[in-house]
């Protein structure tokens, strides 16, 4: 037991650092991870089948450790979601936008995907454009964090004391900076509403987004642009300076 609780405190800086990693990649809530990580705790110092007796040396530790931390974390993640209930909303609007709330919050797939899922679904019965306006009467939910990797993924373990509480800082920041932002995006208009997520949720182009919603794509190019300028002002009026956030 002793061996296995040195093993965990001289790699629990790689062990966050992949964790941290895994959270951003699977845009799960940061309150979250800390209970994720007493669980796993837990499981490396089990003296009967902690991961720690498994490694051979075939691989390096980083390897070995991502492998382990995204198994546990895949089962936990799924432990998890079974208790999903659908909104009041989307059981009031029907089985397809059961299935869209289902596959973009429970499972977190990303809007374009979920909306491919369903177009399928239904059998043609529904277009992409059908399934885009079912999601904007939905409710908002856990919304995406939109956090830097570099920081919390890359950065933030294995620095110094000082370092990482920087890093830990700036994260928070973001977070709090992105709450505020989806908090505005929820009262523009529900068209404008949809296009900022289309943008900064999936990434899609302007030319994307057009063919989806039906909007040449300069309009959609004239759209954000205003969009962004107010959502800039409105933001600057809460203190939160809105240019890294904003950038398209």
């Amino acid at each position: 037991m002793e061996s296995l609780v040195r093993l965990w405190w001289e790699h629990r800086p790689e062990i966050e650092k992949i964790v941290a990693g895994f959270w951003v990649r699977r845009r799960l809530a940061p309150e979250n991870r800390d209970d994720f990580m007493s669980v796993l705790k837990l499981r490396f110092l089990d003296s009967d089948d902690s991961p720690f007796l498994r490694y051979e040396g075939r691989a390096s530790w980083n390897t070995f450790l991502r492998v382990v931390i995204n198994r546990h974390g895949a089962d936990w993640v799924r432990a998890e979601t079974g208790r999903w209930v659908p909104s009041q909303m989307a059981q009031e609007l029907g089985e397809w936008a059961v299935l869209l709330e289902m596959l973009t919050h429970r499972d977190r797939l990303t809007l374009s995907v979920a909306v491919q899922v369903v177009v399928r679904r239904s059998d043609a019965d529904l277009t992409d454009r059908d399934v885009y306006r079912l999601y904007d009467q939905l409710p908002a939910r856990t919304r995406r964090e939109f956090v830097d990797v570099d920081v919390v993924g890359g950065k933030a373990s294995g620095l110094r004391p000082d370092e990482e509480l920087v890093a830990r800082e700036r994260e928070d920041e973001l977070r709090r900076s992105w709450a505020v932002t989806w908090e505005l995006v929820d009262q523009l208009e529900p068209e404008d509403a949809l296009i900022f997520r289309m943008r900064h949720d999936d990434g899609f182009t302007l030319k994307r987004i057009g063919e989806a919603i039906g909007l040449p794509t300069q309009r959609v190019h004239d759209r954000l642009k205003r969009i962004y300028k107010r959502l800039a002002k409105e933001l600057r009026e809460r203190g939160v300076d809105g240019k890294e956030l904003l950038a398209s």
